[in-house]
């Protein structure tokens, strides 16, 4: 980065305010902005979700990440723990029943 301000301190300042210009331009013309917007959104609209997991705010940060992030990858009705044992069906076949 040192370098770059190097190359940009013997440069025009106002060459380049228009090549700052042009290329934020050219990245709103392309939907930059609006899919930061939209982005930005859904972000905010996961935070209600986030508080109710526990994955988020002031109680989240009281837990340790490995404690707060297991429960991400968990589905529901599932357990984490490993001692957890299998259904009774779930050995049984599927499909319909021999004739």
């Amino acid at each position: 980065m040192a370098a770059h301000r190097e190359r940009a301190r013997g440069r025009d300042p106002y060459a380049l305010k228009l090549a700052k210009a042009s290329v934020n331009e050219t990245q709103d013309a392309q939907g930059w902005r609006q899919a930061m917007e939209n982005t930005f959104k859904n972000y905010m609209l996961t935070i209600p979700h986030r508080i109710e997991m526990g994955t988020y705010g002031p109680a989240a940060r009281a837990k340790a990440p490995k404690d707060r992030f297991g429960v991400l990858n968990k589905k529901p009705g599932c357990s984490l723990s490993a001692s957890a044992s299998p259904p009774a069906d779930a050995a049984a076949p599927r499909g319909p029943p021999p004739p």
